[in-house]
C-alpha cells in the first residue's frame, strides 16, 4: 500500500512539472513568434539555442544595432517579467531615466537633487551623473519622447549605448512588434535628441 502512495505522489510531481515546462515552452514559442515576425519588419535575427531556451532578438533599427531579450524574476506577488532593448547609441553625458513607480522612492539627498528632475509630472525622474549636466539636456524634448514609449521602469544612456527595460505582465502580448515598433521608434528618437 506504501509503495502505492509513493508511485502515485512521484507520478503526480511529475506530470505537474511536466505541465509546468509545457507551458513555459508555449509561452517562449509565443515570443519566438513574435520576434520572427519583428525580423520581417526589421532587418534581424531570431537566436533560441533549445526548446526551453528564451528567445532574444539581435537586428538593427535604422542603421542602429539592437537587441531585444526578457528576464523573469519571482516577487511576493509572483512572477514578473522584463523586456530588455538595447540600441546602439553615443552621448557625452550619462543619463537615467527611472520611473517613480519602479523606483519606489521619491525622496533624495542635497547632493542628488542637483542631478535629478521630475518628468511627465513626476512619474519619471531624469537623473545626470555629474552635477551641472542637466541643463545640457533638452528636457523638454526628452518628456515627449517619453510620453510615446510610457509605461517602462527605466532609460540608461551610456557613451556606447542605451538600455530601456519594460515590466510586462503578459511577456506574450507585451513582444508583439506593434508593442515593439513604438518602443524601437521611441528609443531612436531618444538617440538623436542626445546624439
Amino acid at each position: 500500500m506504501t509503495l502505492w502512495i509513493i508511485t502515485i505522489t512521484v507520478t503526480c510531481v511529475f506530470v505537474v512539472l511536466l505541465a509546468l515546462m509545457w507551458l513555459r515552452k508555449l509561452q517562449f514559442d509565443a515570443v519566438h513568434k513574435n520576434f520572427l515576425e519583428l525580423s520581417k519588419r526589421i532587418s534581424g535575427k531570431v537566436l533560441r539555442n533549445g526548446f526551453a531556451e528564451r528567445p532574444r532578438f539581435s537586428g538593427k533599427f535604422k542603421g542602429q544595432d539592437v537587441t531585444i531579450s526578457f528576464t523573469t524574476e519571482s516577487s511576493k506577488k509572483g512572477r514578473n517579467y522584463y523586456i530588455t532593448l538595447t540600441m546602439q547609441a553615443k552621448s557625452k553625458i550619462n543619463f537615467t531615466v527611472l520611473s517613480s513607480q519602479w523606483l519606489n522612492r521619491e525622496d533624495f539627498s542635497k547632493d542628488h537633487e542637483s542631478r535629478v528632475i521630475p518628468l511627465k509630472d513626476g512619474e519619471y525622474l531624469l537623473e545626470t551623473s555629474k552635477k551641472g549636466q542637466l541643463k545640457k539636456l533638452n528636457t523638454q524634448q526628452m518628456e515627449e519622447v517619453i510620453h510615446s514609449i510610457h509605461p517602462f521602469a527605466y532609460i540608461l544612456m551610456a557613451k556606447s549605448g542605451m538600455i530601456l527595460e519594460r515590466t510586462s505582465t503578459n511577456i506574450a502580448t507585451d513582444t508583439h512588434p506593434d508593442k515593439l515598433f513604438p518602443l524601437l521608434e521611441g528609443m531612436y528618437h531618444l538617440k538623436m535628441i542626445v546624439e
